[in-house]
């Protein structure tokens, strides 16, 4: 059995997610947990990290699934989201 991941609820990280959410797509972000198992718990549990999250397309109705698939406006706006992101913490926004 794999422990749980806690978010830093005072992540900076996650506070910049956040903003870009709202400032890129015009609507509140929507932070919530995540019951399964992905690379992100890998890396915080290696690391003892919490600044680490996981953000992406889809939806998790659809994950794993047979015919599973992503709306391409979904990876659009996940784009978007994380260079707006990017180009923020480095300055270059």
């Amino acid at each position: 059995m794999v422990p749980p991941i806690e978010r830093g609820p005072g992540s900076p990280l996650l506070a910049a997610l956040i903003k870009t959410v709202e400032q890129t797509t015009g609507t509140p972000a929507q932070v919530s947990y995540f019951t399964g198992y992905t690379d992100t718990a890998v890396i915080a549990g290696t690391c003892s990290n919490h600044n680490c999250m996981s953000y992406g397309p889809g939806s998790l109705a659809l994950a794993h699934k047979p015919n599973e698939w992503v709306p391409r406006d979904d990876i659009q706006r996940v784009e978007a989201v994380l260079t707006d992101l990017l180009l923020s913490l480095s300055g270059l926004a």
